[in-house]
C-alpha cells in the first residue's frame, strides 16, 4: 500500500513540476495552481539581492540568476518524483532497487540518450579528406 502511496505522489509531484516549467516558459502570466517555483524564487532573492546590492537597483545578471536557479529547482523536483515512482516499482527492477537514492539515481542516470557516431567505411572519395559513410548508433 505504501508503494502505491510513494509512486502515485511521486507522479503528482513529476505532474506538478512540469506544469510549473510549461506555465512559466510557455503561458505568458504563468498559471495559478502551479507550484510557482520562478515567482517564489524570485521574490526570495530579490530581497536577498537588494541588500547585497545596498539598494543599487537591480543589475542585469539577477534575471539570468533566478532562470538558472529555478531550473536546478525544477531538476531536483522531477528527480526526487521520478525517483519516488521508481522506488514505488522498485520490485520491478532487475536487479531490485535497495535504497531511495538509487531509485533518484536510476531513472537520471538512464533518461538521457546516449548517442555516438562511428565511421563504417573509412574509404575516402577520389581528391576528398572525408570519410563517405557515417553510422550513428544510441547505446
Amino acid at each position: 500500500m505504501i508503494d502505491v502511496l510513494l509512486f502515485i505522489s511521486g507522479a503528482g509531484l513529476a505532474w506538478l513540476t512540469l506544469k510549473d516549467v510549461f506555465d512559466t516558459v510557455v503561458v505568458p502570466g504563468g498559471g495559478r495552481n502551479s507550484l510557482q517555483v520562478t515567482r517564489r524564487i524570485g521574490f526570495a532573492l530579490l530581497t536577498l539581492w537588494k541588500r547585497v546590492r545596498r539598494h543599487r537597483g537591480i543589475s542585469g545578471s539577477f534575471a539570468p540568476f533566478v532562470l538558472v536557479t529555478s531550473f536546478a529547482i525544477w531538476m531536483c523536483a522531477l528527480a526526487l518524483g521520478f525517483g519516488m515512482m521508481a522506488y514505488g516499482v522498485r520490485s520491478h527492477f532487475d536487479p531490485p532497487i535497495e535504497s531511495f537514492w538509487d531509485a533518484v539515481y536510476e531513472p537520471a542516470a538512464h533518461s538521457r540518450p546516449s548517442v555516438s557516431a562511428r565511421i563504417i567505411q573509412p574509404a575516402r572519395h577520389a581528391g576528398s579528406s572525408w570519410p563517405r559513410a557515417f553510422a550513428v548508433s544510441q547505446s
